[in-house]
């Protein structure tokens, strides 16, 4: 029988807004944002820097998420739960900012999501 390894928990899609509700927050679950307009500026635990669009910004569960506008932002956040415990060695989520390198695609996703 087939167990599916995440479970999405909660989508939610904003913007063009001036910032985000919360400056800083600890989510029980893991969390993507990936940013479709805007830049920010995050904090993920020891991980720090700048995302903007073909960014996603990946967050552990229990680690504090911290994000300041630049500018009016538009977003979407994923929360999702881990169905089966990962492998280390192989299922490894990253940590903070990953580049998208086929922004095309990326900007395709968003726009069946929106």
């Amino acid at each position: 029988m087939y167990t599916p390894a995440y479970q999405l928990n909660q989508y939610v899609y904003a913007g063009p807004q001036p910032g985000f509700m919360k400056p800083e927050e600890v989510y029980t679950q893991h969390v993507i944002l990936g940013i479709e307009a805007g830049s920010f500026e995050y904090g993920v635990g020891k991980h720090t820097g700048k995302a903007s669009f073909g960014d996603l910004v990946f967050v552990p569960p229990g680690v504090s998420f911290k994000r300041k506008a630049l500018g009016d932002v538009t977003f979407h956040l994923l929360t999702f739960s881990l169905m089966v415990e990962p492998d280390p060695i192989f299922d490894t989520l990253p940590i903070g900012k990953l580049t998208i390198g086929d922004v095309n695609r990326l900007s395709s996703t968003y726009s069946y999501l929106r």
